[in-house]
């Protein structure tokens, strides 16, 4: 019994010491950024382009521009996409082999890290091309979304009430306009 609590004691310490240790050099790393690093955060690093090597200055202006591009353009691949596949889980495909085979698949791409969505595109869009394209970023970030928009917009259709489905079908309203104006 006295063994197992000086076990526990001393591991209870390094823990707490290796978590202090950490905490040190967080601390430290963050202290330096915002000592030496806030000085070169101006207006000139968000609107400047960048500079060549071994010169002064420059910014980050491609940077940002890449990155809302690429931010849009995958969201406008991945949105309709997601949706249309979250009303078709949630009224048409409930009974269907497609249904069943496409859920799993959308569970197992909801879990996949970016680093495999990105070594996947990056193996079929960037490597025969043999260069680097915007496009292949915004096809990884639509496959990272459009699992998400599908299970999202699948557990939302199911939130409405069937009251509501089966009204409008009652005043005449065909399948897709219950789906898109509806629900």
């Amino acid at each position: 019994m006295v063994k197992r609590k000086l076990e526990n004691y001393i591991f209870l310490t390094l823990s707490g010491f290796s978590a202090l240790l950490g905490l040190f050099f967080l601390f430290w790393i963050l202290g330096d950024l915002l000592i030496n690093g806030f000085k070169y955060i101006n207006l000139d690093l968000f609107t400047k382009d960048p500079v060549p090597p071994g010169m002064e200055g420059g910014g980050l202006k491609h940077a940002f521009i890449g990155h809302l591009i690429i931010t849009v353009l995958g969201t406008m691949i991945g949105t309709p996409i997601g949706i249309l596949a979250g009303i078709f889980f949630a009224e048409y495909g409930q009974n269907s082999k497609v249904f069943r085979i496409a859920r799993n698949i959308v569970d197992v791409m909801v879990s996949n890290p970016s680093i495999v969505i990105g070594a996947v595109v990056y193996a079929i869009l960037v490597y025969p091309v043999g260069h680097f394209m915007g496009i292949a970023g915004s096809v990884a970030l639509a496959l990272l979304m459009i699992p998400v928009i599908v299970i999202t917009t699948d557990e939302m259709m199911k939130l409405v009430p069937q009251a509501t489905r089966e009204a409008a079908y009652a005043l005449g309203a065909q399948p897709w306009q219950v789906s898109f104006q509806v629900v």
